[in-house]
């Protein structure tokens, strides 16, 4: 009975390992990290997409209600060259299959009318550039040919680093 007990916890963590560690807190802000710095959040249905600036790298976080309060869900950070990630969810409860497609521009950052370009496999999104990161989440299952950085009259300046 010992392996099997093993083997079956093993098959409930094994989702979770995916998604990262887990914070519960009273408030949605609580979830943030010690050091992090929300940028931007997103609602999907009852859950919701946080963008966190961790000084040296960014991370989402996916957020959800329980009865005492709010229970966070870490992503891998970026590697610290990147200016944007993508993740997905298969869509286990509560947190519903997902894309995201979000990232943070650092040092000389454009105005603040400034949007990002992502190209999805379906067409076109263009989002704003919020506090020097941007984050889009959709229902489903998607994947992210490109991300480009807008000017004014929304042409492509240059597309950004994954």
């Amino acid at each position: 009975m010992g392996p099997q007990l093993i083997l079956l916890v093993f098959l409930i963590a094994l989702p979770l390992l995916r998604l990262g560690a887990r914070q519960t807190s009273a408030t949605l802000e609580g979830v943030v990290p010690r050091g992090g710095r929300l940028v931007a959040q997103q609602a999907l249905g009852r859950v919701h997409a946080l963008l966190v600036d961790r000084s040296e790298a960014f991370q989402l976080v996916m957020a959800y209600r329980v009865k005492d309060g709010w229970v966070g869900l870490f992503l891998p950070e970026s590697t610290p060259t990147a200016e944007w990630a993508v993740e997905q969810s298969r869509g286990r409860a509560p947190v519903p299959a997902f894309t995201a497609a979000f990232g943070l521009l650092r040092g000389t950052l454009p105005g603040a009318t400034a949007k990002i370009r992502i190209t999805w496999n379906d067409g076109p999104q263009d989002v704003s550039l919020i506090g020097g990161g941007f984050l889009a989440v959709r229902e489903g299952r998607f994947s992210v040919e490109r991300v480009s950085l807008l000017d004014r009259a929304e042409t492509p300046v240059r597309d950004l680093k994954r």
